[in-house]
C-alpha cells in the first residue's frame, strides 16, 4: 500500500471558498440531526416530565453548545412562556411563612417602588398630624373630660364615707379607709384602745363603705378603660384620614391583581391598627425610609411589612429565561435565607431571602452538567423533588443539617414551569435507567449526538463554518481552505 493511503487526506479544491471570512459562522450543530430533532421536540412540548437528558459531545463543551443552540431556538417559539415577576412580602397571619406573590413582568419593581413611596408618605404626614396643636387639643380635651368624670366618681364616694364616720383617701397603693374620731383621722393606737363593742360596731358600718368602694374601684378602671379606647379610637381615625390617600393611589394601581391586592388590604389595616405605634414614632425625627435603611445593630425593622423583596425580576427581560449553572451547589440552585446576628441569635424576614438559578430560570430553561450537578450534596435530589412537585421550595441547607440556630422561615412555594436540560454520557443515561426509579418519569427525552458523522462535503463546508465561528469568537485570524483541509 503507497505510504500516502495510510493517513486519511482532503483535497482542498473540493471546498468552495477561498479563506473562511467569506463563510457564516456556524449557528447549529454538525450531522446531529437526530439529536437536534429530539432537542426541539423537548425545547417545544410544554408538559410535566418532557425534560431532556443529553448525552454524547464527550470533551466537546456540550453545555456551552446546548446554550448556545436554545437560545436560537427560544425565539422560534412565539412567547410559549409566559413572564412573571415574584415578589416577597410579610404575612400578617405567620411572619415566618412569608407571602409569594406572581406579579406580570415589570409590575414587581413598581410594587416595590410605590410600597417604598408609601411608607415615606405616611411617615411623613402622620409625624406632621400627631405633632400638630389641633391634635394635642383634641387628645387633652379626651383625657381632661376623663379626669372629671373620675374626680366626681372619688368625690361621690368620699362624701358618703363621711357621712358614715370615715376618711376616705385613694392612694396609688389602693384605697385606704379610716374610722374618724373627733373630726381627724384615727390613730392606730386608738382604734386598738377602743371595746370589742366598739370595734364591732365600726366593722359594721365600714362593711357598706367597702362595697362602695370596690364599686367605684370598678367604674374608674372602667372609665380609664373608656378614656384609653377613646384615644386609641381617635388615633385610628386621625390615622385612617392621613393615609387612605397613598393607600388609594397603590390600591388602584394594583386593582387588577387580586393577590396584590388582598396583600395591601391586609396592610391598611395593619396600619391602622398600629396607629398608637405610629404615634409614638412621631415624637421621633422624622426621616426618610428606604430599602436600604435598616435599624441599626441588626435590630428587627418596624416597618418590615411594608418592604417588598422583589426575588425575581423579569422587567427587562423579552425572552424566556436562560440560564446556564456551571457551579451547581445547593444555595446557588435553590437559593438561601440571609440571617443578621442581633442579641446573641440570628435573625431573617422576607427581605433576605435570595434566588436561586431554578427561580431565575422559572418560565424558561435551566441548563445543567450531570457529573457537576451529581458532586454536590442534595442538588440532583433537589432536582427531582423540584419536577415532581411543580413547585420551588427556598429551604436553608444548613439549617437542615442542624449547623445554625435561631429564627427559621418557611417561604411560601413558588409554582415553577421551567425546562431542565441535563448535559450527560450514556454510561450516566445508562445508571439512572436502571437504577433511578423516577428518572424515565422526570426525563422523558433524551438527545443523544453521535461521536462520528459522513465524511462529506456538505460537512466538510461546515467545518469551515465552524472554524470561522472560532476565529470570530476567540478573534484568531482566518484559516484559507488548505488550512481547513489539513484540520479535517
Amino acid at each position: 500500500m503507497p505510504i500516502e493511503r495510510l493517513r486519511a487526506s482532503f483535497d482542498a479544491s473540493t471546498l468552495t471558498f477561498d479563506c473562511t471570512d467569506e463563510l457564516a459562522p456556524l449557528s447549529e450543530f454538525i450531522g446531529q440531526d437526530r439529536a437536534t430533532r429530539s432537542l426541539e421536540f423537548g425545547l417545544g412540548l410544554r408538559k410535566p416530565g418532557y425534560n431532556v437528558f443529553v448525552t454524547g459531545l464527550t470533551g466537546t463543551g456540550k453545555a456551552s453548545a446546548i446554550l448556545e443552540y436554545v437560545r436560537r431556538e427560544v425565539g422560534k417559539l412565539d412567547g410559549q412562556a409566559e413572564l412573571h415577576d415574584w415578589c416577597y412580602v410579610f404575612n400578617f397571619d405567620e411572619p415566618d411563612r412569608p407571602n409569594a406573590l406572581s406579579l406580570p413582568a415589570g409590575s414587581g419593581k413598581k410594587l416595590r417602588e410605590l410600597a417604598d413611596g408609601l411608607l415615606n408618605a405616611i411617615r411623613t404626614n402622620i409625624a406632621h398630624v400627631f405633632s400638630s396643636e389641633e391634635y394635642e387639643r383634641q387628645r387633652r380635651q379626651v383625657f381632661d373630660e376623663g379626669q372629671q368624670r373620675g374626680q366626681a366618681l372619688i368625690e361621690e364616694a368620699q362624701h358618703k364615707a363621711d357621712a358614715a364616720g370615715f376618711l376616705l383617701n385613694f392612694l396609688p397603693s389602693g384605697p385606704a379607709i379610716v374610722p374618724v374620731k373627733d373630726g381627724r383621722a384615727m390613730l392606730p393606737d386608738e382604734f386598738t384602745a377602743l371595746s370589742l363593742e366598739e370595734r364591732h360596731a365600726i366593722g359594721e358600718r365600714e362593711r357598706p363603705i367597702d362595697g362602695m368602694v370596690a364599686e367605684v374601684g370598678e367604674k374608674l378602671r372602667a372609665l380609664e378603660r373608656d378614656v384609653a379606647s377613646s384615644m386609641q379610637t381617635m388615633d385610628r381615625r386621625v390615622v385612617e384620614t392621613t393615609v387612605k390617600g397613598p393607600f388609594d393611589l397603590i390600591t388602584q394601581e394594583f386593582a387588577h391583581l387580586p393577590d396584590v391586592s388582598a396583600f395591601l388590604a391586609r396592610l391598611r389595616e395593619f396600619t391602622l391598627a398600629g396607629a398608637d405605634f405610629l404615634r409614638q414614632l412621631a415624637t421621633q425625627p422624622a426621616t426618610i425610609a428606604t430599602p436600604s435603611e435598616m435599624p441599626p445593630g441588626g435590630a428587627p425593622d418596624p416597618f418590615l411589612a411594608f418592604r417588598v423583596n422583589l426575588f425575581i425580576d423579569n422587567s427587562g427581560a423579552t425572552d424566556p429565561p436562560i440560564i446556564l449553572e456551571q457551579n451547581p451547589t445547593w444555595t446557588n440552585l435553590f437559593g438561601r435565607i440571609d440571617r443578621r446576628a442581633y442579641l446573641g441569635t440570628y435573625l431573617s424576614d422576607h427581605t433576605m431571602l435570595k434566588p436561586g438559578a431554578v427561580h431565575r430560570a422559572n418560565g424558561g430553561y435551566l441548563i445543567l452538567t450531570f457529573a457537576d450537578l451529581i458532586a454536590r450534596p442534595g442538588a440532583w435530589d433537589g432536582i427531582k423533588r423540584m419536577i415532581r412537585a411543580g413547585v420551588i421550595q427556598l429551604e436553608d441547607q444548613v439549617e437542615q443539617l442542624g449547623l445554625m440556630q435561631g429564627q427559621t422561615l418557611r417561604p411560601e412555594p413558588i409554582p415553577v414551569d421551567e425546562k431542565v436540560i441535563i448535559a450527560g454520557d450514556a454510561l450516566a443515561y445508562v445508571l439512572l435507567s436502571s437504577y433511578d426509579d423516577q428518572f424515565w418519569e422526570l426525563f422523558k427525552v433524551r438527545a443523544d449526538f453521535d461521536y462520528q458523522i459522513e465524511r462529506d462535503h456538505e460537512h466538510a463546508m461546515a467545518y469551515g463554518r465552524f472554524i470561522c465561528a472560532v476565529c470570530e469568537r476567540e478573534k484568531l485570524r482566518h484559516f484559507d481552505r488548505s488550512a481547513v483541509a489539513q484540520f479535517i
